[in-house]
């Protein structure tokens, strides 16, 4: 028997998720034991009566996955000709500072982009204005983000295309976002982003002493005063706009966690401010990375509070602001269980986005990319060009890079919570089978412990309903 599925332990209680439904199962503990002497073998023997009463309620049936493809793949064309969600113009490759781990770092081991003196013309920018409007009849929204470098160097042009855009935008809002690092971020121009309803991120690493660690000029001089002089003068002035403001910090190694922590949370300027935080990668960092046992321990007590919180006994308002967002990570792996669907005979593993559609980040020379983290340097991720238009084929290869791994697909029992999109798969500026395969375990790891942390919380009396059986 060839049926896929993943069994689970919690310290009382048995589990199995079944991947053909997509559902999880309580089960009892002769069941667990019987499901799992035989999880990992490709042909199962089950006795026909233990199966059968399982698969008379349409649990733990045969395989039916026999083509890795998204069913997405023949609407594609289509939908990136009318459903754009957001363009991102990278409006300049010159940025005033350099930041090790950053994409364009030359001192990391990045090879996506380097920094260089390419701006994008006014020309090309009124362009992919053009085509994302044309291109998003059927969007909610349209939103137009900046993004360099350091895009506040063009001050001008981004003027420019906000104007454009709202005389081009007709019947429909355009909204403007930006990431920025924040040193240009004066109060005039923070007027002007107020007055055009911009969302900016701004990059913010923790205080002065974890900020200007990595986040230095390109004269060697930390950034972190002219940043917080810069904030200071937008909280006072600009109040309304200020709460607008989100913050991303790179979590690396050498980081003190705690220190970072306590910053954010006590800190005048920024105590009440939105956080995000992304934790650095051997590629950003040049290096392996290897976070020191405080800091795993720290963020996992971090975490323990969070799971305390979903069981009401901790206040939200008491929890890190770093641990924010996984709730409603945990809830929407939740909702998805809950929703459930059988895989059919032609699935694709969770992860890519349709490329050109969620998001498409024209670079300065007018190429075309899925989003702005993929690497300009990998031909097989430049889905067009501005003047050529948009390459389906790639469009669809990117959408389908399970294809890379099918074999390995079709047998994993994880497919529903696979977290990889092509940046995942590149490697050497090449997608390759190889490059995808190595980040397969990580993927496993992460989606048996999620669905087994909404066991335990569903245990514990959290609001979830998870499927009883037996």
């Amino acid at each position: 028997m060839n049926i896929i599925y993943k069994t689970i332990k919690t310290k009382d209680r048995y589990y199995v998720y079944d991947r053909n439904t997509n559902r999880i199962l309580a089960i009892n503990e002769n069941d667990y034991n019987d499901l799992l002497d035989q999880e990992n073998k490709s042909d199962k023997l089950f006795d026909s009566f233990f199966i059968n009463k399982f698969q008379d309620k349409g649990f733990l049936l045969e395989n039916q996955l026999e083509i890795v493809e998204n069913p997405l793949t023949k609407y594609s064309e289509h939908i990136v000709k009318h459903y754009k969600e957001q363009l991102i113009l990278q409006v300049t490759q010159r940025c005033n500072l350099r930041c090790e781990y950053c994409i364009y770092s030359e001192k990391g081991a990045y090879h996506n982009r380097k920094h260089s003196d390419c701006d994008m013309s006014i020309e090309l920018a009124e362009k992919a204005i053009d085509m994302y409007l044309n291109t998003s009849d059927e969007a909610p929204d349209r939103v137009i983000s900046f993004y360099g470098g350091e895009p506040l160097l063009r001050l001008e042009l981004i003027k420019h295309c906000v104007k454009y855009a709202k005389e081009k935008s007709i019947g429909k809002r355009v909204r403007f976002a930006m990431t920025t690092n924040g040193t240009l971020l004066t109060l005039n121009i923070a007027r002007f982003l107020a007055d055009n309803n911009f969302e900016v991120l701004i990059s913010l690493d923790g205080s002065r002493e974890e900020h200007n660690t990595y986040r230095k000029f390109a004269n060697g001089e930390g950034s972190f005063d002219t940043i917080m002089s810069n904030l200071r003068n937008i909280r006072i002035e600009l109040p309304f706009f200020f709460k607008t403001i989100h913050f991303n910090t790179v979590l690396n190694p050498n980081h003190n966690y705690e220190n970072i922590k306590e910053y954010f949370h006590n800190n005048e300027v920024v105590a009440d401010a939105t956080l995000m935080h992304t934790l650095v990668e051997e590629n950003d960092f040049g290096t392996n990375v290897n976070f020191k046992k405080e800091f795993m321990r720290s963020r996992e007590y971090d975490h323990f509070l969070l799971l305390l919180h979903m069981l009401d006994n901790y206040s939200f308002h008491s929890l890190d602001k770093f641990v924010i967002l996984r709730k409603i990570l945990i809830s929407r792996k939740h909702e998805q269980l809950m929703t459930g669907g059988y895989i059919g005979r032609m699935n694709h593993p969770s992860g890519p986005c349709i490329p050109g559609s969620r998001r498409i980040f024209v670079n300065v020379r007018g190429d075309l990319y899925p989003c702005e983290k993929v690497s300009e340097n990998c031909e097989q991720e430049r889905i067009g060009n501005i003047e050529t238009g948009l390459d389906i084929e790639k469009i669809n290869n990117i959408l389908n890079i399970g294809k890379l791994t099918e074999n390995e697909c079709k047998k994993c029992w994880a497919f529903h919570f696979c977290n990889m999109c092509c940046n995942k798969a590149e490697r050497d500026n090449v997608l390759c089978r190889e490059a995808r395969l190595s980040h397969c375990q990580n993927a496993r790891e992460s989606a048996y412990y999620d669905l087994r942390e909404i066991c335990v919380l569903k245990e514990f009396g959290c609001k979830f309903q998870l499927e009883m059986f037996m």
